[in-house]
């Protein structure tokens, strides 16, 4: 992304861990008591009012609240993403422990310190309900991220919604949660329902590139992916360039509003939504991620590799059961080390460092391999894998909550 890049104002990121309903007010010694036992190297300096405090961790200063839980309608939330138990406990708690914090220029580390330092502070959280990205997590998943030396992926700290009318058969595609992370909430307008699954795809990758990258100039065209430019425009000037029925000026509440940009595409008569790279993204997309969240990727695919071979042991010759493992090679003619082209194989068998594998796509710049080879493959050269089995798809990120579910007796298989 060339150009200068656009900094957006950054709002604080709040994280809020509801208590178990059985659980009374927590003390703030009560609270460095669990820090303690947490072993996290971080100190809480208590406040005069006897509710909140600070705490130093790693360099970064997280504010820390007390107080009585929200009802789960008054917050504007996705709660389908929980199961029905975890909602129930939400509604039941009656105090919750907040954190609050400026992310900065290192804003995984900066939110993953944050999981850290709430996960020690409520141990025992029915949830995490993130107020920017609008989004809950179980108390499980909280656990989890704060578990690994591995920040969770940018698509953990913000959300996408979309929006569907019948009457009007549109889907109005929009972000929470960028604008902690000095990025402009973005949107795609003025689709149909059928593609929204492709342009969410495709939502998330620009956001997560801009996390990473900066945000470049409004209307200065960048590459999503191999033939992909797009640009993006402040709202209000690409309502000059697409007419929606859904996400027009009577949409743009409180919630909605602010620093907001719409992607679209370059046209020959000026921008227009991105729907025309819909068949793209449905036929082998190459989408372009940036080596640091490669780098990141790899790097949790890695720690949590044994939990994928322990479920590939057991399950690989299992029909409804498909484990998946994307590898990178060089390209041809590489002339630098992250010159390299990220496949899809699917996983046969783990041994001895080495992977068998069907190659499940046609690579753009690698001769020597096709689509529907099968072969031995290192290790080494692991930067994801993916499980997709009766209950869903996980991932590196999601893969302990599959082997807690697969552990529970039968009839009480729900996963949080």
């Amino acid at each position: 992304m060339g150009g200068q890049q656009v900094r957006i104002p950054q709002e604080p990121s709040t994280l809020v861990a509801p208590l178990p309903g059985d659980e009374g007010e927590p003390s703030l010694e009560a609270l460095a008591q669990n820090l303690r036992r947490a072993g996290l190297a971080a100190e809480l300096d208590p406040k005069p009012d006897g509710k909140s405090a600070r705490v130093r961790f790693e360099g970064r200063s997280f504010e820390v609240r007390v107080a009585p839980s929200s009802d789960p309608g008054e917050i504007h939330m996705e709660y389908s993403r929980l199961t029905r138990d975890v909602v129930e406990a939400v509604r039941m708690s009656r105090w919750s422990v907040g954190v609050r914090t400026t992310v900065g220029d290192a804003p995984l580390e900066s939110l993953h310190g944050q999981l850290r330092v709430l996960s020690a502070l409520a141990p025992r959280a029915v949830a995490m309900l993130d107020l920017n990205a609008c989004a809950p997590k179980s108390g499980d998943w909280l656990r989890d991220a704060a578990s690994s030396k591995v920040p969770p992926g940018p698509t953990s700290f913000f959300t996408a919604h979309a929006v569907f009318s019948e009457e009007e058969g549109e889907i109005w595609l929009h972000t929470h949660g960028l604008r902690r992370l000095g990025c402009v909430e973005l949107e795609i307008l003025g689709v149909n329902r059928e593609e929204a699954q492709e342009l969410h795809q495709l939502l998330n990758t620009v956001a997560s590139a801009f996390i990473d990258k900066g945000v470049p100039p409004a209307g200065e065209p960048f590459p999503a992916g191999r033939k992909m430019p797009l640009l993006w425009l402040p709202w209000e000037e690409a309502l000059k360039h697409v007419q929606p029925k859904l996400g027009g000026l009577e949409d743009h509440d409180e919630i909605h509003g602010g620093a907001t940009g719409v992607l679209l595409a370059p046209g020959d008569d000026g921008p227009e939504t991105p729907r025309r790279y819909v068949e793209a993204l449905r036929d082998n997309p190459l989408l372009y991620i940036s080596t640091a969240e490669t780098l990141r990727m790899a790097a949790q695919a890695r720690e949590r590799l044994p939990q994928f071979a322990e479920l590939v042991a057991k399950y690989v010759a299992e029909p409804k059961w498909k484990f998946l493992m994307k590898l990178g090679y060089p390209i041809d003619d590489a002339e630098k080390e992250d010159d390299r082209e990220h496949l899809w194989f699917e996983v046969h068998g783990l041994a001895h460092g080495q992977v068998d594998a069907t190659l499940l796509n046609e690579p753009y710049g690698i001769a020597r391999m096709k689509e529907g080879d099968r072969g031995s493959h290192s290790l080494s050269l692991l930067t994801d894998w993916t499980v997709f089995c009766p209950r869903g798809r996980y991932s590196p990120e999601t893969v302990l909550a599959l082997l807690r579910g697969l552990a529970r007796p039968a009839g009480n298989a729900g996963l949080n």
